[in-house]
């Protein structure tokens, strides 16, 4: 699409979204400048490209400990792991995952996807920021492929921010030819472009270190996806308007077709990261200039003599001849024997002292060596992962140095882990929703495969009094593993060179869960395995803790299900629930629900006739028959002891009646006597009732009289107290009247 038939956005034109976009170019730029010019230093550094053969010795710090850390960060590329989010019985959801994740891991395969992951580990471990870009390819044949993209770090762009949730939009730069700008828009569009990425020689090309400079010239179009404004505009820095504003390739639940960059050191100001070299720069500059000095003093620790010169012409030439390089175990004939012993022999030369830089060089060692112990402490390599031990340590001090050495690189790990489970993520999103059905079981090998003829079925063995476990040869778990026992009574295994077979009818479900994203989200989940190097030992004994938890409930489930068909489901419910909990028990779940549906209607059969059952079932019937003859006479002489019996009882009984009529004649007499008894009783009782009353009668009445008597006797004493009363009190009032009248006499004079 040429440049000017692109249709204006935002009510603005294309000179202004190109002006904007190439300001928003420049003010990342600047944002970054400084991460960037010390990243392409330290990739200097790591590769030694500025150094050449005039240079001192220096000591590859850096290089070292990226080496060292490349395989502990991500040794391997992942492996896609699709699943139901829920273990539940999902036949539909179990079916689209496992398709999805066989699709996806041929993607990754196809389009090296591994290669791209070690590409963005050395960017991690270096600059500090590795990233991918994911796209969608169509052939000729218009046959898709998805592709992952290795970005470099300095071509990757987007917003400044403080931390990933804020940016707005991601873009990168991509370089293409004049041919290709032509096949992407049109001629003249190529024409008008400016091919600034020129062809170098190799001293410039070594010089500059740019890899997207070529033989050919190329053209820088930066690619940005806007999630303000929802569309995919591609800039040249030169060109007046947009090469092209479209809308988005992909719909994807995040919009952009890139996961979040793999970061080195970030802060929550910003997203411009520190490279991990940048925490020992200073050390591993000291530990250069230690290594040049060392390497200088070493040059100096050399034999220099001096000896006096003269005449003796063979004195000289021996002793040159023995100071000569290589003269080694050789004996130097001298002919002027006289006047070497007359110059003292050994005295006679002077060496140049060489002890003190000896002990300068030891000194310089010792000091680079404690600086590289503090350049491991900064970068957390521990002595383990280094492939250094010493013999003097136990096995459990290097078990923790190996534990604790690998926590600083534990968010490393991980962080290569979720980049990874990103990529996965956009991968699967993209196939589920733009590849067609179809491709998709091609890419999965899920394709309908031809109907098979039924093999016959194998009944279970009737159960017998013996142990079922050694009938059914359950007593040890069969080579066979949880797919499948040989023994009899076990579940059946298909072969391993039959196709899986697919349910057809449930391929459009399968399908529509796939294109649905809200569905697709909720019932599948996506992420990838390990990216470090796996323990063997500790993958044998996961599967062999598998194959013991599932031979260990066959060989107990399957004589209770032989016993009682009823619980049948039960046990296969429950062997699946066991399975799911195991990655390998996914691909398994299909040959144990079959495997169990046969045992089911093999359970529902009858048991073919056994010839041992027949002779017990005889020998039991003979038994039966005896029985029976044994039971008849017992039962005829039961009969006639129950004969006599019945006379005794019949003795007994009338013996009993007679005994019983004379109880209830005495019986009556006693009743008679206690009837005499009471009547007697009564009688008296009355008698002692009526004298009661008649004595309480007399009581009454001399209680009366008395009380009457001293009614009167009181009511006399009652009138005697009255009448004395009134004696006294008229006495008193002629006492009083007396009295008032002598005091009204007047008194008499004295006699005379």
């Amino acid at each position: 699409m040429a440049a000017t038939e692109q249709q204006p956005s935002e009510d603005k034109t294309s000179e202004e979204i190109a002006t904007r976009w190439q300001q928003e170019i420049a003010r990342y730029e600047k944002w970054a400048g400084d991460w960037h010019r010390r990243a392409r230093k330290i990739l200097k550094l790591y590769a030694r490209q500025n150094q050449d053969t005039g240079v001192k010795r220096k000591f590859a710090m850096l290089w070292a400990n990226t080496e060292v850390l490349k395989p502990s960060v991500l040794a391997q590329a992942p492996v896609p792991q699709v699943s139901r989010r829920y273990k539940d019985k999902d036949k539909t959801g179990r079916i689209a995952a496992e398709l999805l994740e066989r699709a996806c891991a041929y993607s990754q395969e196809k389009s090296a996807f591994a290669d791209v992951l070690f590409q963005v580990r050395d960017d991690l471990l270096l600059p500090g920021r590795g990233t991918a870009w994911i796209r969608v390819e169509t052939d000729e044949d218009s046959t898709q492929s998805l592709i992952h993209d290795y970005v470099q770090w300095k071509d990757f762009m987007h917003s400044p921010a403080r931390y990933w949730k804020e940016v707005t939009w991601v873009g990168k730069w991509s370089y293409l030819t004049k041919d290709q700008i032509e096949q992407r828009w049109d001629k003249k569009l190529a024409r008008e472009l400016q091919y600034d990425h020129k062809a170098l020689s190799e001293s410039q090309y070594a010089a500059e270190n740019d890899t997207t400079r070529g033989v050919v010239a190329k053209a820088a179009i930066a690619e940005i996806w806007d999630k303000t404004t929802r569309k995919v505009y591609f800039i040249s820095r030169a060109h007046p308007v947009p090469l092209e504003v479209s809308e988005p390739f992909l719909t994807l639940q995040d919009y952009w077709p890139t996961p979040k960059p793999a970061f080195a050191t970030l802060t929550n100001e910003s997203l411009i990261p520190t490279p991990d070299y940048t925490y020992y720069r200073d050390q591993a500059e000291e530990i250069d200039d230690l290594t040049a000095r060392i390497a200088s003093l070493t040059d100096s620790l050399k034999v220099v003599g001096f000896y006096p010169g003269g005449a003796d012409n063979d004195v000289q030439q021996a002793l040159e001849k023995a100071l000569k390089p290589g003269t080694e175990n050789q004996m130097i004939p001298v002919n002027s024997w006289a006047a070497f012993a007359e110059k003292g022999g050994q005295s006679i030369i002077v060496f140049l002292p060489i002890k003190e830089v000896a002990e300068t060089v030891k000194a310089c060692i010792e000091l680079r060596a404690q600086l590289i112990q503090d350049v491991y402490q900064i970068s957390g390599i521990s002595d383990v992962l280094r492939g250094a031990t010493d013999p003097d340590e136990t096995a459990t001090a290097q078990s923790l140095k190996a534990q604790w050495g690998s926590v600083r690189i534990r968010d490393r790990q991980k962080m290569m882990a979720n980049f990874a489970r990103d990529c996965t993520r956009i991968g699967c999103e993209i196939m589920a929703e733009n590849f067609d059905f179809g491709t998709l079981r091609q890419m999965a090998n899920m394709m309908p495969q031809p109907q098979q003829e039924a093999q016959p079925q194998q009944p279970i063995p009737a159960p017998s009094t013996a142990d079922p476990s050694q009938d059914m040869g359950m007593a040890q778990p069969s080579p066979a593993g949880p797919e499948g026992m040989d023994n009899a009574g076990a579940m059946p295994a298909p072969s391993p060179e039959s196709p899986t077979e697919w349910d057809e009818s449930l391929m459009p479900e399968v399908e529509a869960l796939l294109k649905n994203d809200k569905l697709r989200s909720f019932r599948i989940d996506i992420e990838t395995d390990s990216t470090i190097q796996p323990d063997e030992d500790a993958d044998k004994q996961r599967r062999v803790e598998f194959i013991e938890a599932v031979s260990s409930f066959v060989s107990q489930a399957m004589p209770i299900a032989q016993a009682q068909p009823a619980l049948l489901p039960v046990m296969g419910e429950m062997l699946q629930f066991l399975v799911r909990g195991f990655r390998a028990g996914r691909n398994m779940e299909d040959a144990i629900e079959r495997s169990m549906e046969q045992l089911g209607q093999q359970a529902q059969q009858p048991p073919p006739p056994d010839p041992r059952a027949e002779a017990e079932q005889a020998k039991l019937q003979m038994l039966q028959e005896k029985h029976g003859m044994d039971m008849e006479a017992k039962q005829a002489d039961i009969g006639m002891k129950r004969e006599a019996n019945q006379v005794n009882l019949e003795g007994i009984k009338a013996k009993a009646g007679a005994e019983r009529e004379k109880a209830v004649m005495d019986l009556q007499l006693k009743h008679a006597e206690m009837g005499l008894k009471q009547q007697e009783f009564a009688q008296e009782r009355a008698m002692g009732q009526q004298k009661a009353a008649d004595e309480r009668m007399m009581a009454r009445e001399n209680m009366a009289m008395k009380v009457q008597m001293e009614r009167q006797k009181f009511a006399t004493q009652q009138q005697q107290a009255n009448a004395a009363h009134q004696q006294g009190m008229r006495k008193a009032a002629l006492d009083e009247q007396m009295r008032r009248q002598r005091m009204m006499q007047p008194p008499r004079g004295p006699q005379r």
